[in-house]
């Protein structure tokens, strides 16, 4: 009988036979196991709840998903972002915090979130989700984010109305509001800023007259009339090279939804028009759902002007009714409100609430406008103001005569203190800016709003000096206290006081004085005693 010997059958057997089984099964699972890493990223999904969706309670279900393969997948965190009721933009607080809510460590990955502090949003509300892997390793999933979410628990439509007349004068745009006398207004408070606007209307165009009463008008940029460099590069983004945030700063914001169908979400029917307090101005159209933005109200008519004695600005806007798209008639209803933001310091948060009472954080939502209807339009009253108004011709060419004696008066005083007030404006800004050796015109007329040449000639009106004269005056009597206090020399004393190089401010320290800084520091003993 033949024997087997295991060990001599095994000898026999060539070695990389052997290990290659091994090595097989060590690849595949270093292969699962990589692969398991790297496609998470892509397998994990929040699903619920849809972007651009309607959330009207205080809680919301989210939900993520994650394949049964992804066995290396420890737990899935879920955040909330959304619209403060400060707009933070230059402050320490973000304007759109992002919160951690909590986490779900097994099937199904799911997590109720309560809303039940969180401000009323149009569009500005998100969730996403994180997963953590079993090492500890944090995975931003690439569907792992839902936006532009509107929450809206108030379901009740606004009953606020702003009355627009129909008028026969012609009102000029020009900010100035003396042509509304007797019109009917609204008013209404965003902190310390006190807003009165008025409308009126006739075949040609929708009008307003607005003034804010603002102590502290902030608008950092030069750009004045329509920004046609807003326009987006796409839904959602700026071409940032020529946009101007007018958003951002002081301003007024006039919303219009021409069917006025209280939706929740902002479509082509809506229109959207900015205007600045330093007279920059522009208009949209969005179509949220269908991913689109245009300008709009490039052939609106817009006056800005910045009072002080108090401070505030005054906003005279017409829009023709071809940008609505439709002929106006006596009774038609038009969704509408009415937003002013104000900043609370230059460069630090702001405030904003409309007419219609609706919060900084939804004001985007048509649901939440009010309703502007236009009255009068060829109606008896319209007729009888007429007769009325012919009647009283006499009286009132004798009246209006008065009054405009009365304005012009009224008006070249209020120039005269304006002028005045700009004047002692770059005064202050020259004194306390002296040492800066950059300092030139455009500094300061950049710090009171008006351009270099305009602010040169209203100095040198006033004070009978140029801006650089008056500057040189600063610098030298500031350089004069130093040589009698003596404890810098000359070159020191002229880096000290704006002043680039010690020969150029010895030339100029002794055309005003008649001898060179070192001879006035020599006879500074003489002076003391």
């Amino acid at each position: 009988m033949h024997s087997f010997d295991l060990n001599d059958s095994v000898k026999k057997i060539p070695m990389h036979a052997l290990f290659c089984p091994l090595f097989m099964a060590i690849l595949i699972f270093g292969s699962a196991s990589a692969l398991n890493s790297v496609s998470l990223e892509k397998a994990i999904r929040l699903v619920q709840p849809k972007s651009l969706s309607l959330i009207q309670a205080n809680s919301v279900r989210l939900l993520a998903t994650v394949p049964p393969s992804c066995s290396t997948l420890r737990e899935i965190r879920f955040y909330i972002s959304y619209k403060t009721m400060i707009d933070s933009i230059h402050f320490p607080n973000p304007a759109f915090p992002v919160e951690y809510l909590g986490k779900a460590v097994h099937p199904p990955y799911e997590f109720i979130a309560d809303l039940s502090r969180i401000p009323e949003q149009d569009l500005s509300l998100g969730f996403r989700i994180e997963g953590v892997t079993l090492s500890g390793k944090t995975v931003i999933p690439a569907d792992g984010r839902v936006e532009n979410l509107v929450l809206d628990r108030r379901p009740a439509v606004s009953n606020k109305k702003f009355t627009s007349r129909f008028i026969d004068k012609t009102l000029t745009i020009d900010g100035n509001l003396t042509d509304w006398v007797g019109t009917d207004s609204i008013g209404f408070s965003n902190g310390d800023n006190q807003i009165k606007a008025y409308s009126a209307w006739d075949k040609r165009a929708l009008y307003f007259g607005i003034e804010v009463t603002d102590n502290t008008i902030t608008g950092p940029y030069t750009q004045r009339g329509y920004l046609i460099g807003n326009r987006d590069m796409a839904f959602g983004f700026v071409d940032v090279k020529d946009y101007v945030p007018v958003h951002i700063y002081d301003e007024i914001e006039l919303f219009f939804d021409k069917q006025n169908t209280k939706k929740m979400m902002r479509d082509l029917d809506d229109m959207h028009f900015l205007i600045g307090a330093k007279g920059a101005y522009y208009g949209r159209q969005f179509d949220y759902r269908g991913g689109k933005s245009f300008l709009w109200g490039q052939t609106v008519v817009c006056s800005v002007k910045v009072l002080d004695n108090p401070g505030r600005y005054v906003i005279e806007v017409a829009f023709p009714w071809t940008e609505f798209g439709f002929k106006p008639t006596a009774g038609r209803q038009i969704g509408f409100d009415l937003f002013n933001k104000d900043n609370l310091i230059a460069g630090g948060p702001s405030t904003g609430i409309s007419w219609n009472g609706a919060e900084y954080t939804n004001y985007n939502n048509p649901s939440e406008w009010g309703v502007l209807e236009l009255q009068g339009g060829g109606s008896g009253k319209t007729t009888m103001w007429v007769i009325l108004a012919l009647f009283g011709s006499l009286a009132c060419v004798f009246v209006l005569m008065r009054r405009r004696n009365i304005r012009a008066k009224e008006e070249e005083s209020l120039r005269t203190g304006k002028y005045d007030m700009v004047v002692k404006n770059i005064e202050k800004y020259l004194n306390e800016n002296y040492a800066n050796p950059e300092l030139s015109l455009s500094d300061p007329a950049r710090a009171v709003g008006i351009s270099p040449k305009y602010a040169g000639s209203l100095f040198k009106s006033a004070k009978a000096l140029s801006v650089s004269q008056y500057l040189n005056q600063i610098r030298i009597e500031k350089a004069k206290e130093l040589l009698l206090q003596g404890e810098l020399n000359v070159t020191e004393i002229a880096f000290k006081v704006g002043y680039n190089s010690p020969d150029h401010f010895t030339r100029v320290f002794k055309s005003f004085e008649k001898i060179s800084p070192i001879e006035y520091k020599q006879k500074a003993p003489q002076r003391k005693t």
